[in-house]
């Protein structure tokens, strides 16, 4: 009974971690090329649902080790979010881009215009150079945020900004250390409550079901069989395999600022990249 209550405790616990970890969106961070801690995922992911409670703009941030055709790729990336800025990184390639998505209205409702993206890049590119790529992602999230609430001039459905009434986007000239351990702990303790109801629904299935259990008589194997074994015998067969390669050419790449496409009312485009 001891051992059983003690496993309990240990499935507790580990509701208590996935469930401070389910907290988050995993579509915030795809780091396919593992740049980040976990630690580093859970800060950038708590911040960057913060953005999204507070301003509507989805940031998305991608690592990989090779490309792929974003473009096309960008509605399943929003996943229903009618506004979203997403960083791809290639590590392959030493670059990344910024792509911007509204699933809406489309390219003419976008509210970061390309000298604000233009901003956000080199931002980005510094943190990238030396190889920070934590302080890129919290770069390219706060920059983003501060280009997207940049509303002034902004004429939404018709056209990206009017020349009239249209400040200047500049980026901060000092960011706020965010502090991934901070978070992490931040958001497993927002967590805490839902785990512990969980777990303790989790520990009253285990002793209720140990106490419903009830043990009968053993059967004496022993004593009823018997196995003498004389011969035996292992026969092989050839086997012939056949296997046909079908080559597929790879997906055309994406580039340009005005890159983009349009289909079923919203639409995406690419605002540009930088080498590293």
């Amino acid at each position: 009974m001891k051992k059983r209550i003690a496993a309990a405790f240990v499935l507790l616990f580990a509701l208590l971690l996935s469930t401070a970890a389910a907290a988050y969106d995993a579509a915030y961070i795809r780091d396919g090329a593992d740049l980040l801690t976990e630690v580093e995922e859970a800060a950038l992911a708590a911040h960057f649902d913060g953005i999204y409670a507070d301003s509507g703009l989805l940031c998305v941030f991608v690592t990989a080790n090779g490309s792929e055709n974003v473009l096309q790729k960008l509605p399943d990336y929003a996943d229903g979010a009618v506004d979203m800025l997403l960083l791809y990184v290639d590590m392959d390639a030493r670059d990344f881009d910024l792509y911007q998505y509204n699933g809406e209205v489309g390219e003419a409702a976008f509210r970061v215009s390309s000298k604000e993206s233009d901003a956000i890049l080199d931002g980005v590119l510094d943190y990238a150079k030396a190889g920070d790529w934590y302080g890129a992602a919290v770069c390219f999230a706060d920059e983003s945020e501060a280009a997207f609430l940049n509303d002034v001039g902004f004429v939404p459905g018709t056209d990206k900004y009017g020349d009239e009434g249209y400040v200047e986007y500049t980026p901060p000239a000092e960011r706020t250390p965010v502090n991934p351990f901070a978070l992490f702990f931040e958001s497993l303790g927002r967590a805490l409550p839902f785990g512990l109801i969980a777990a303790l629904i989790a520990v009253i299935c285990v002793v209720v079901s140990y106490k419903k259990k009830v043990r009968g008589e053993t059967y004496p194997l022993d004593a009823y069989t018997n196995l003498n074994l004389t011969d035996s015998q292992d026969n092989f067969l050839n086997k012939n395999l056949v296997v046909t390669v079908i080559r597929q050419d790879p997906p055309a790449s994406s580039g340009g600022h005005s890159g983009g496409f349009s289909g079923g009312g919203g639409g995406g485009g690419h605002m540009g990249g930088r080498s590293f």
